[in-house]
């Protein structure tokens, strides 16, 4: 029976029609094989190209949120201006000769500024969003990637001195609240006399906690501002990757 098969084997081998066949089964395998790689590489292709758009779509949103950053820094930094123009005066009211109850009255149409403080918050949508809905590896370039990283880095210890700021405006506020309810200022807004005492009485031109209140607001500022420009180089450092990157790849 093993010699039967043998010879017919020999036969089919030696049979023209069958190498063929042969020749053919195995055209057809190679192109069924070509085609996958082809789908294959273009589902790839496809994939990375959606990939680069959504990449490309994340970039502009993240540096429309950079603009929106500066105008933010441009505000925070105005206003601390703004804010230190009147630390200095009032300060230095305490060495003026003007009367007690003249500081008073003078001291208190400054506290709608003294009494307020303007931090600075970065905008992270675009960033939160590209990082919920995919990762920061989607952005290709290894350099613009670290900024990215470090500018949306938890600051941490950092932001301690914005912390500052606002401790420091509310312990003033605080301080200085009951120091204003003196007979000249009730008369002020209110019109009518009273039994506080007068601002002459109270004496804060001497308030040596007073004008401790001011001096920490006012260096705090200046340390506000050092955090705030570097805060600023960081934006425009990366604004600018951005941008090249952007006229690169569209």
């Amino acid at each position: 029976m093993l010699i039967y098969f043998k010879k017919i084997r020999t036969h089919l081998l030696r049979s023209a029609a069958f190498r063929k066949y042969v020749l053919y089964a195995i055209g057809e395998i190679v192109l069924v094989m070509i085609g996958i790689l082809l789908a294959l590489q273009v589902d790839t292709w496809n994939t990375q190209r959606e990939l680069h758009n959504k990449e490309l779509v994340y970039l502009r949103e993240i540096k429309g949120n950079l603009q929106a950053d500066r105008e933010t820094l441009k505000n925070v930094l105005s206003f601390n201006a703004l804010k230190d123009s009147v630390l200095d005066t009032t300060l230095k009211m305490f060495f003026s000769d003007s009367t007690e109850v003249a500081f008073a009255l003078t001291f208190e149409s400054s506290m709608p500024l003294l009494a307020q403080y303007q931090v600075f918050e970065s905008n992270r949508i675009a960033f939160e969003n590209m990082l919920g809905a995919q990762s920061i590896d989607i952005i290709r370039d290894d350099s613009l990637r670290i900024l990215l990283s470090s500018y949306y880095r938890d600051r941490g210890f950092d932001d301690g001195t914005q912390e500052r700021v606002k401790q420091l405006t509310r312990i003033f506020v605080d301080n200085i609240t009951p120091k204003l309810m003196n007979a000249e200022i009730i008369q002020k807004y209110y019109g009518k006399a009273s039994d506080f005492e007068s601002a002459a009485e109270i004496s804060m031109k001497k308030d040596r906690e007073l004008f401790g209140d001011l001096f920490g607001m006012q260096q705090n500022l200046f340390s506000h501002n050092i955090y705030l420009e570097d805060i600023k180089l960081e934006v425009n450092t990366l604004f600018a990757a951005i941008e090249s990157y952007l006229n690169r790849m569209e």
